[in-house]
């Protein structure tokens, strides 16, 4: 898996000329919700997984480890390799 994407603003409504016919969130928190809900529903506490990178965009490098472990304790799977890509 890759490219959650976590908090990336752009990715919710009201910024311009960035498909905004598509976005379905109002904020951030919204649609990390919906991630972590679906992400749930698909992923099993026993499925093991390889995350590639790209967990996160707009968090500060000082919140990167609280919101890694926040994640991967709320995020089923067991995560067996993981690389963090650019955030």
């Amino acid at each position: 898996v890759s490219d959650l994407h976590l908090f990336h603003k752009r990715l919710c409504k009201g910024y311009p000329n960035h498909f905004e016919q598509t976005r379905l969130y109002e904020t951030v928190e919204e649609m990390n919700n919906d991630i972590v809900d679906r992400w749930n529903k698909t992923v099993k506490p026993e499925d093991q997984v390889i995350m590639l990178g790209d967990w996160f965009l707009n968090v500060l490098y000082s919140q990167l480890a609280t919101e890694f472990k926040k994640y991967t304790e709320i995020l089923n799977g067991e995560f067996i390799a993981i690389c963090f890509g650019s955030f």
